[in-house]
């Protein structure tokens, strides 16, 4: 089941990451896709996005929700992947999230678990645009992989967090109010950003 499971694939910290899960099961398994139960839901993945999802829930927990309550608030989420943050925003009380994700084969896998798991979500299966701020949202989650740089060109008076690629563009976005809330051993930052707090509910 776990032959040639992603270049990125380690079945040792996997076997060892599940035998302590509660949270997560794998139901079957190929070279390129992977389905896992997730808090009664099953979701179908690609492998990388698996490997990320196992080892970054716990961190999502921590900084990827606002200092507000999600009830019935819509989420911008840019960088979707196969759902994953998706799923993590509903759970934690999304009405609804509006997903952006280029990579036609992981918005496939969105697409899919979308429709099984009657989730609502609005799928935009592009590369993200400053116009996308200006979709009705509460909050904003970015992670698109060094392209965040573009958020430094417009103005946004929404909370977000935005995971940052770069040492420069930390810095860039620390000199725009930004503040930096973690970082990882791969060499990215998570920045937050919320100038309008006092208006929060």
């Amino acid at each position: 089941m776990f032959r040639k499971f992603g270049k990125n694939f380690l079945p040792h910290q996997l076997l060892r990451f599940l035998a302590h899960s509660r949270w997560l099961s794998v139901i079957r398994a190929n070279e390129e896709n992977i389905v896992v139960e997730l808090y009664g839901q099953r979701m179908l993945l690609l492998s990388s996005y698996f490997i990320m999802l196992a080892n970054e829930w716990n961190s999502w927990e921590k900084y990827y929700l606002p200092i507000f309550s999600l009830k019935g608030k819509t989420v911008l989420d840019v960088g979707a992947g196969c759902g994953e943050t998706a799923f993590f925003y509903l759970l934690h009380g999304a009405k609804k999230v509006v997903a952006i994700e280029p990579d036609l084969k992981a918005a496939n896998c969105l697409r899919e678990n979308t429709r099984r798991n009657k989730w609502n979500v609005e799928i935009i299966p592009e590369h993200f645009k400053t116009e996308h701020l200006r979709i009705p949202h509460d909050f904003m989650k970015m992670d698109i992989e060094g392209r965040e740089g573009e958020l430094l060109n417009v103005s946004y008076a929404k909370e977000c967090i935005v995971e940052v690629h770069t040492d420069e563009l930390r810095r860039k976005f620390e000199e725009r109010g930004f503040r930096k809330v973690y970082s990882s051993k791969e060499g990215y930052s998570l920045m937050s950003f919320a100038p309008r707090l006092e208006k929060k509910n």
